[in-house]
């Protein structure tokens, strides 16, 4: 059932505060920027870390890192990354989500489980009460804060199902998918296949249909196929 996700990209620039100290320095960070493709982001990235160690930027760089391992379907070093941002910023909101979705979907030892559980569970106490930069505005904040909400409670979800809890997995899941307006597609394929273990063939249906309106295509291909499937069953 379980499917590797996305990291999440859409509010990365609410992340960090650094700033470059030097021409030269903020030169290299636009460089980073500049580049779209996962495997040159994470040659940009390590470049300016062996020549900016010390930059204030650092854990925004190797955010991104994180964010283009998991992308390549690397979740160890994806993960690696994460974590040394995470010492840098030990309550950044995006890395903690990142890490607790990333770590999640890529392992099944309790030991990790747990650990991606206590990043989820600070992310959601955290947001409840952060700062926000004045340069943020409410409706940005809100939209952040509900995709994170969504982001961590699908964790927690694909934790529960790990750990052999299905009616724990769809409560998360559940979670997820009622707090944002467009949610993550491959939510919603999940709780479809959760809903068709407990025989509720409404549900899994419309779960399915929605993961299938997504725009994720290989979403998309998995939820029309087990909708075949589903339907193939009367």
């Amino acid at each position: 059932m379980l499917l590797a996700a996305p990291a999440i990209r859409a509010f990365a620039q609410v992340s960090f505060g650094g700033q470059a100290n030097s021409p030269e320095e903020f030169d290299a960070y636009l460089l980073v920027l500049k580049e779209t493709k996962p495997e040159k982001i994470i040659t940009a990235t390590s470049d300016f870390m062996r020549r900016w160690p010390q930059s204030e930027m650092v854990a925004q760089i190797l955010e991104l890192q994180s964010e283009s391992y998991a992308s390549l379907g690397d979740p160890k070093n994806a993960i690696s990354s994460g974590e040394t941002a995470l010492a840098a910023v030990p309550n950044n909101l995006i890395v903690l989500t990142n890490l607790a979705y990333t770590i999640a979907n890529s392992t099944s030892d309790p030991q990790q489980l747990a650990r991606a559980k206590r990043y989820s569970r600070r992310v959601l106490d955290l947001s409840q009460t952060i700062v926000i930069p004045k340069k943020i505005s409410p409706q940005e904040w809100q939209e952040t804060r509900s995709h994170l909400t969504s982001t961590v409670h699908a964790a927690l979800g694909v934790i529960a199902y790990k750990e052999g809890n299905n009616a724990a997995a769809i409560r998360e899941l559940e979670t997820a998918v009622g707090s944002e307006r467009s949610s993550n597609p491959a939510h919603y394929y999940r709780l479809g296949l959760l809903y068709q273990t407990t025989g509720n063939r409404v549900k899994t249906i419309e779960m399915l249909r929605r993961a299938a309106a997504g725009t994720d295509p290989a979403i998309r291909q998995l939820a029309e196929e087990k909708l075949k499937a589903v339907a193939g069953g009367k």
